[in-house]
């Protein structure tokens, strides 16, 4: 009760009796996360901004039977939470006074029913986007999981606070998935092609080669292990070596976006642009594509307009994708896009731009 009448004392603008109150709960029970929580915020707030209230937690509001499934087999939340029969207005309420953790329990059951085109739980997931309410990238997975379920339509924009502004971004005209991709291989060499890419992204380049080069004298002609394998030869300081087996891979599979877009950069690290541009034209047409290849292909359109000084046309497609990184090896993946743009900027006029809009942000 003093929790709670510490809540109404913030939302009536009695910010110093709130504070009081939260340290009274939190000092006598220290284990009370919504008060300590509040009590944080509260404290680290700037004059005169509004500070998200934590008023609920799970005890509270959800059936017991729920909660202690959830706490014998936390593992299973995914499984578990579907089940939970409870109105979105009811759950959106729960999002909107609900601890760190009430706000998890509740994206998940909202998620989950976005698979059976709940048009009431999308309207609440559009809606968070644009709350400075939980992370960004909690709001990052919660626009993923719109477009891919096709609950936000083609050319759509949507209000989404990113952290320290509101932005205003238009969505793909494409589907984006993250379906596995089926190598073409038989399943001992798909499991060597498996090794191969931890192995590049551990740093064993040795061992990532010798994978590779297994797959090769079985498959001479595999597209994916014919690019990697340049991948290899371009850290290796061999890029003409890495052009030809990135040509051999396109020829043998045109639409292998990955070897096209790596070869596009090969082009404009060598000052041929006008090649990266043909490579490159008309690819960003297609209807479905992975959000891996998203990134690649965003990424070396950046990269090509960075190395062109169009510095704006870079950075919003690199922007463009931010809202989609949901782990972090698709955040690796973006970081290395705005690296390779950087290096092909002229004179570092793209840095430039990043570090004055980055400064215009504060």
């Amino acid at each position: 009760m003093t929790h709670l009448g510490a809540c109404a004392a913030a939302r009536v603008g009695h910010t110093s009796e709130a504070r009081r109150l939260w340290k009274a709960v939190s000092d006598a029970f220290p284990n009370a996360t919504p008060a300590s929580a509040n009590l944080a915020a509260a404290t680290a707030r700037s004059p005169g901004a509004e500070t998200p209230l934590s008023m609920l937690e799970a005890e509270n509001v959800l059936p017991i039977g729920i909660l202690h499934r959830l706490r014998d087999h936390p593992d299973q939340a995914q499984d578990i939470l579907p089940g939970l029969d409870a109105a979105n207005a009811y759950l959106n309420a729960l999002y909107l006074n609900g601890s760190s953790r009430m706000r998890q329990i509740v994206r998940i059951i909202l998620l989950q029913r976005l698979t059976h085109q709940d048009t009431g739980a999308a309207e609440l997931l559009r809606g968070y986007l644009r709350l400075n309410i939980g992370t960004p990238e909690e709001r990052q997975q919660m626009l993923s999981s719109l477009r891919e379920h096709g609950m936000l339509g083609d050319e759509d924009q949507v209000e989404f606070w990113d952290g320290n502004e509101m932005r205003q971004l238009t969505l793909f005209s494409m589907e984006i998935h993250r379906e596995p991709s089926d190598s073409g291989l038989p399943p001992d060499l798909d499991r060597l092609l498996e090794e191969s890419i931890i192995a590049h992204g551990e740093r064993r380049y040795g061992d990532a080669e010798a994978a590779l080069e297994a797959i090769l004298e079985s498959v001479p002609d595999h597209p994916t292990a014919l690019s990697n394998l340049a991948a290899l030869r371009d850290i290796d300081g061999h890029p003409d070596e890495a052009k030809r087996l990135l040509q051999r891979a396109l020829e043998l599979d045109p639409d292998y976006l990955f070897a096209r877009c790596n070869l596009a950069r090969r082009r404009i690290l060598d000052g041929d642009l006008d090649a990266a541009d043909a490579l490159l034209a008309g690819q960003g047409d297609q209807r479905r594509i992975h959000i891996q290849d998203l990134i690649n292909l965003y990424g070396t359109l950046a990269m090509l307009n960075a190395a062109k000084g169009q510095n704006d046309e870079a950075r919003a497609l690199l922007d463009t994708l931010e809202p989609m990184i949901a782990n972090d090896d698709e955040a690796r993946r973006l970081t290395d896009a705005r690296r390779l743009a950087i290096q092909a900027s002229p004179d570092g006029s793209f840095l430039r731009a990043l570090f004055a809009d980055m400064m215009k942000r504060e």
